[in-house]
């Protein structure tokens, strides 16, 4: 036992007691285990794959990441209890065990020998994937006079992709020789099969199998005195081909069929392994998104304002696609990060909106602060009317925080606004004692400060913590 700080530590050193590295499980216990942090939002790195995570997110992903830790699968013949990633069990079975290790690439059959009788439970074949390095056992035991083969993938249980199908073949003796005829024919056992996703192959029951294939005595051949029993097996990567999913991406928009997408970690990786999808959707591209140039941007008068749906996603290196834009009726896009966007509505009702997730984040009101008008952009502020020119989201928000640590400065032509989405909560119009005249065309934050460039090239800055219901001073830079 250890208290928090301890364990955050110890990680990734070896226990005192068992000597196995920290982030693995008891020996007694499957999956992975993540010592937890104290800070909410902290980043750790995964042993396996080493990516980086969010601590709230580390559970999840080291109980279904493909490099997570494995058990060997001579535990049971030989009792070893080494545990690690997949390619560390690969060096440990050659160099613990002398089990040779092929690298075998997908779709080419390879044969393999079994001897007889089996062992408790053999694993003769421990095969990685060329390509991605994927470790594969053949699983053999006895099932009374029966010899059953499957196929294990080692990894997580809770991996679901990448997806593979093995094909197992065995060919039986010849058929027995009847009189005045010379039939050659022999017969043959083929299994198609998913492999079973195990990190603890050794220890796996035969209804925990997805499937076998399994083998009369009478397919077993003498060699040397030895029975033993030959079996091709063939690994292939599943890729998807056009089904449901295609040709409901098909009939969708550019956004619509991201958000299908996004929506689910196995339609991502369904769709990342599509041989259709890539091909036509700009999954995992930059994209630009702006207006539709046949529809109609901005709007004088309120009665005006049409319902806009349609946008453009425009990708670095293709042509654009379609979008149809997830906002309510008489809202107007005023600024972008990311997937986000900034709805301005009339009576001075803003909103952040996810263009994927379609979550939307009602924002604080600007009547307590403004005096609205019939326009959704112009506005009285201190008997003088401002007109709205953009809002910068320089902060999106994030799920760690609860979607709450956003921060956006409203950029008026004659003001600038800041806001925060933790604390105060409410709208600050930074005062500028400098400014005669000269319009604002954009901002930014940086360093905890509000920067703002005007027309004629003048930079105000202002500390927004010092800013309350009065008025400060700001800085100009020229």
């Amino acid at each position: 036992m250890g208290c928090r700080r301890c364990v955050g530590e110890l990680a990734p050193n070896p226990c005192k007691k068992c000597e196995q590295p920290a982030w693995l499980p008891p020996s007694n216990r499957s999956g992975p285990r993540l010592p937890p942090s104290n800070r909410s939002g902290a980043m750790v790195k995964c042993v396996g794959c080493q990516s980086l995570v969010a601590s709230t997110e580390s559970y999840k992903h080291y109980i279904a990441c493909p490099h997570g830790p494995c058990g060997c699968t001579e535990a049971i013949n030989t009792g070893c209890s080494f545990t690690g990633p997949p390619r560390e069990l690969l060096v440990h079975l050659q160099a613990s065990h002398s089990i040779p290790v092929f690298t075998f690439q997908y779709g080419i059959p390879a044969w393999c020998i079994v001897r007889l009788p089996v062992q408790p439970r053999g694993h003769l074949f421990i095969g990685s994937g060329e390509e991605d390095g994927s470790v594969f056992a053949i699983t053999v035991g006895a099932l009374g006079p029966t010899t059953i083969v499957s196929c294990v993938c080692i990894r997580s249980a809770a991996c679901l992709f990448p997806m593979y199908k093995a094909q197992l073949l065995v060919i039986g003796p010849p058929a027995p020789a009847t009189a005045g005829t010379s039939d050659l024919s022999t017969d043959t056992l083929m299994a198609v099969i998913e492999p079973t996703s195990s990190p603890t192959p050794s220890s796996i029951m035969l209804q925990q199998l997805t499937s076998f294939l399994a083998v009369p005595p009478r397919y077993a051949k003498q060699n040397g005195g030895q029975r033993v029993l030959p079996i091709c097996v063939c690994i292939n990567k599943k890729v998807f081909t056009e089904g449901p999913l295609e040709v409901l991406i098909s009939q969708c928009d550019a956004i619509t069929a991201a958000s299908l997408v996004g929506s689910s970690k196995s339609i991502l990786q369904s769709a990342k392994y599509s041989a259709t999808l890539p091909a036509s959707q700009p999954f995992g591209l930059p994209c630009v998104l702006c207006c539709d140039p046949a529809d109609k941007p901005w709007a004088v008068f309120k009665e005006d304002l049409p319902v806009h749906s349609k946008c453009k996603l425009l990708p670095l290196d293709r042509f654009s696609y379609d979008g149809l834009m997830p906002h309510g009726k008489d809202e107007e896009r005023a600024g972008a990060n990311g997937d986000w966007i900034a709805m301005v509505g009339p009576e001075g009702k803003w909103n952040l909106l996810n263009v994927y997730t379609h979550r939307k984040i009602k924002l604080p009101s600007l009547r307590n602060k403004l005096e609205t008008t019939h326009n959704p952009l112009i506005f009285e502020y201190q008997r003088s009317a401002i007109r709205l020119q953009k809002i910068a989201i320089c902060q999106v928000p994030t799920a760690a925080r609860g979607y709450q640590d956003f921060s956006l400065v409203a950029i008026f032509d004659f003001a600038i606004a800041y806001l925060h989405g933790e604390y105060p909560r409410e709208w600050i119009f930074l005062e500028n004692q400098f400014q005669y005249g000269a319009i604002y065309c954009d901002a930014i934050i940086h360093n905890g400060l509000v920067f703002a460039v005007t027309e004629l090239g003048n930079v105000y800055a202002w500390d927004p913590n010092q800013f309350g219901n009065i008025s400060s001073l700001s800085f100009l830079y020229t």
